[in-house]
Order: structure tokens, then sequence, then C-alpha cells
């Protein structure tokens, strides 16, 4: 709730420590960089794994400690994962892969898929490690790989970025794949 995030953005800031957001939806990082743009009590910068987010998280602090985009490592808040090797056309959406491994949505950034074998996802570091682990067993694929990218490596931009919602899977369906 964008409210309980306002007060958590001003006990952080009162205290002089940093909090951090789960990862929201396009229209909620919206709300909540229309709702701290230009405050003087509250420093509020945008992490996402990527340029233009559509599902980002928020650092929140006092403004004087001077933190802002540049000070900021994105090791810290958000890891970026590639995945290598998949069948993507034929895989589950994404939302019900990474529920599957035990991953909430609220730990998921942007998914964009370059091609056919290839995607990027931006997950929280504390799930970083599952991911890697558990997604080539979940993802169809011969030798899937999973690999974090280094803090200057970029995701590419002609991907297209996954909608991260939850669908009903027909299994007779996934059985005539």
């Amino acid at each position: 709730d964008i409210d309980d995030i306002e007060s958590q953005a001003l006990a952080a800031s009162e205290a002089w420590t940093m909090e951090v957001t789960n990862f929201l939806n396009a229209e909620e990082s919206s709300i909540v960089q229309d709702r701290f743009n230009g405050r003087s009590d509250v420093a509020c910068i945008c992490v996402g794994g990527r340029p233009q987010s559509n599902r980002a998280r928020f650092v929140l602090t006092n403004p004087d400690l001077g933190i802002d985009e540049t000070t900021i490592t994105r090791a810290d808040y958000c890891a970026v994962l590639c995945v290598d090797n998949a069948d993507l056309p034929n895989c589950d959406p994404w939302a019900n892969v990474l529920a599957s491994i035990g991953v909430d949505l609220k730990d998921v950034g942007d998914i964009v898929v370059v091609d056919s074998n290839t995607a990027y996802l931006v997950v929280s570091p504390e799930v970083s490690k599952s991911c890697m682990r558990l997604l080539p067993k979940q993802l169809q694929g011969a030798g899937v790989t999973v690999t974090a990218l280094e803090d200057d490596e970029i995701i590419p931009d002609n991907g297209e970025v996954q909608d991260m919602e939850f669908k009903r899977l027909d299994k007779r369906e996934q059985k005539r794949k």
C-alpha cells in the first residue's frame, strides 16, 4: 500500500536509516515517484536493474545523508540474472514459474525476453541464488543456465518486457506441446 510506503519513508528519514520497498508494478512505482518528487523531508531513489524499469523498488532515507542514484550500487538492491538455452516459447508464464520455485512477485522486477532462448530477470538479492539454482530445473530446454550479471553489465534494450501476472494453466494443453 502506498500509504504504508510513505510511513516507512518518514520513519527511515527520522531515524537516519535506509529502508527498501518490495518491487512495485508500473502503476504503483509511478504513484510513489509522484508522491515523493520534490519533497525535502524524504529521499526516494528508484532502483530497478535497468534505466526504464516497469517494476521497480525504492530506497527510502533522509535526504541529508547525501544518497542518490550515483551513490547507490545496483547489487545492493537487485540482482540481474541471464537465462540462456531455455525453450522460452514452450515454458509456463514467468509469474507461474517463479512461484513454483518459491519466489514471490514482491522479489521480482522486470523480466525481459530477448529471443526464444534468452531472458534477463531482475530480482532481489535475497532470492538470486535460489533462482540460479532452481530455474534451470524448472524451465524447458537443454543445458539451461542462469548466471548473474556484473554491476556494469546491462540488459539489452531490444527485448520484450514480460507481463507479471499469474495465469491458470490447462494441463491438457501443456501435454499437447
